[in-house]
């Protein structure tokens, strides 16, 4: 048995205990995972990056997981991963703006006080 395949095995394992132990990201797992066209897969993998950045999850382990999840659907790798990297990414930035505007309020409000 060689490294890709013991990979590949520990990867398939991480998806199905996805599905099985965090509802949220199995159902998703599971819309991804049905015949649908290209648009509608990469609208549930842009879900799925997202909802991976708001739950803490590493984006290697996103981009490990995109793998499989390529495999499963017969779908580009290139288009997998960027979908979820991508939306993992828009959900990053998104949390920084909301944070800057929270300590900018703070501030604004200090100024007021004074």
């Amino acid at each position: 048995m060689d490294m890709f395949t013991v990979q590949s095995a520990i990867l398939e394992m991480l998806v199905e205990e996805l599905r099985d132990s965090q509802p949220e990201f199995g159902a998703v797992i599971n819309q991804i995972l049905q015949p649908q066209s290209l648009d509608e897969r990469r609208a549930h993998l842009r879900r799925l990056g997202a909802l991976w950045h708001d739950r803490g999850g590493e984006p290697e382990v996103l981009a490990e997981l995109g793998l499989v999840l390529a495999v499963k659907t017969d779908t580009d790798p290139g288009i997998v991963l960027s979908e979820l990297l991508i939306a993992y990414g828009v959900a990053r930035d998104e949390q920084r703006t909301r944070e800057k505007e929270a300590d900018l309020a703070r501030r604004m409000s200090e100024l007021r006080g004074l």
